[in-house]
This record gives structure tokens, C-alpha cells and sequence, in this order.
């Protein structure tokens, strides 16, 4: 596995989706193998960083979060588009 997508099921409602947010946010920031895609997904490289999914789950389980694993095979491709801050014309 190179890289795993993890998505979280975004409780806004709940204590424990903000203490869980909290967690994440103060813990992943630093990681430069981590991407937040969204308010509940992050792409975890795995070959450079395997803890950070192991602290996504267990944050994800100490608060009772409910969560989905993708597993990527490979380096995910990411497709340039035309409105992207990336994109070379």
C-alpha cells in the first residue's frame, strides 16, 4: 500500500467530533506526508508516514467517530486542471 484515503464521518454536532478535530488538527499540521482534501478526509502517504493513519484511527476510535479506509496501491496521480492554482499552461 503506498497511500490510504481516510474519511471520517463528519459529526458536526457532537463533543466528539470537535475534540477529534482538535486532535487531528494539533497532530497533523506538522506532517508534510498528510493532505487534509476536505474538513474529514486526509491522504496519508503510508510508505513515509504509517503512524499517521495508526493516529487517525485511534484519535477516530478514542472519540467514537465513526471512519472508512481507501487503500491506494500507488502514488495517487493527481490530474491538472485548468483552474488550479498548479496548473502550467
Amino acid at each position: 500500500m503506498h497511500s490510504a484515503l481516510f474519511a471520517a464521518v463528519d459529526q458536526k454536532f457532537s463533543r466528539d467530533w470537535t475534540a477529534f478535530l482538535a486532535d487531528v488538527n494539533k497532530t497533523m499540521q506538522t506532517s508534510e506526508y498528510v493532505d487534509r482534501l476536505a474538513p474529514n478526509v486526509w491522504l496519508v502517504n503510508f510508505q513515509k508516514a504509517p503512524s499517521a493513519l495508526g493516529f487517525l484511527i485511534s484519535s477516530a476510535e478514542t472519540n467514537a467517530i465513526g471512519y472508512r479506509i481507501l487503500p491506494l496501491a500507488e502514488e495517487p496521480q493527481w490530474i491538472p486542471v485548468a483552474d488550479s492554482p498548479d496548473h502550467i499552461p
